[in-house]
């Protein structure tokens, strides 16, 4: 027996269950790991380093309908947060690119991983970010030196540090506001079409900044059989900086939205 999807509508009436308990925001529903946006970021001390990279492996790293913005930078970071009511403490690292959509230029992250899971389901379910787990670090700080690593399945796939040797401003910072993230919604059923979204989340008016200093940067993206993180093989280090910022995740827009085919014969590759 097949059946057709509901066509969305205004007045779609809730599927209550025969016991009369209320449905949770995400599954487990009578246990759900995350609640309902907003999301905010409490705190983000991170350290930044902006760095200049391969250009086709950028370009390769943002998905259709997106577009690498030419020209541009990236920038890695990893951070120890606390996004409440989400997680109060997590590990999270990422790359963050330039991409574009129409006359939309905004932050793209291709990677990121997260130490623990409530963050990471919300990340990639509600928001669109390709979310996986690592291992929990800390960000250390020895004298004037902050370091971090992101390792999933004992394999480093990133590892960036700042010795600090000045105070800077929020005006430093290379990031922009807003983020672009795009979902696949997959079928289960063979042959079913998949729902692909592209997510924009306005957070520059949000952003916080409490402290930033800046300094020399390192970073290293290992190439690993885990990830194909390590095919932006950094070529210079344009930035670097250790910050504490915060800012607000609230609900996203959809800005583009496609059925599109189930099998598009695109060779696996891990992220």
């Amino acid at each position: 027996m097949s059946m057709s999807i509901t066509p969305f509508s205004d007045d779609l009436e809730p599927v209550d269950a025969p016991h009369g308990r209320p449905e949770g925001w995400s599954a487990p529903f009578n246990s759900s790991p995350y609640t309902a946006p907003a999301h905010p970021m409490e705190r983000s001390r991170m350290i930044l380093v902006e760095f200049e990279a391969d250009e086709q492996a950028m370009a390769e790293a943002i998905p259709a309908p997106l577009v690498w913005e030419p020209g541009t930078r990236a920038l890695a970071f990893i951070g120890a947060n606390r996004q409440t009511p989400t997680s109060l403490n997590f590990l999270e690292g990422a790359i963050i690119l330039q991409a574009r959509l129409d006359d939309i230029v905004a932050n793209y992250i291709p990677y990121i991983w997260t130490s623990a899971d409530e963050p990471m389901l919300a990340g990639r379910e509600v928001s669109g970010r390709p979310k996986l787990m690592c291992d929990h670090r800390e960000v250390e700080e020895t004298g004037n030196f902050a370091y971090s690593e992101i390792v999933r399945r004992g394999q480093t796939l990133m590892s960036a540090g700042v010795t600090i040797d000045s105070h800077a401003t929020a005006k430093d910072l290379p990031l922009k506001g807003g983020y672009l993230a795009v979902r696949k919604i997959v079928m289960p059923e063979k042959g079913r079409a998949t729902l692909k979204q592209v997510i924009h989340h306005e957070t520059g008016g949000s952003f916080r900044l409490d402290w930033i200093y800046g300094g020399r940067g390192q970073l290293e993206l290992p190439k690993t059989a885990l990830s194909a993180v390590g095919e932006l093989a950094p070529t210079k280090i344009t930035g670097a900086w250790y910050t504490q910022v915060g800012w607000h995740l609230d609900w996203g827009r959809i800005a583009w939205e496609s059925w599109v085919p189930q099998d598009l014969g695109i060779e696996a590759r891990g992220h």
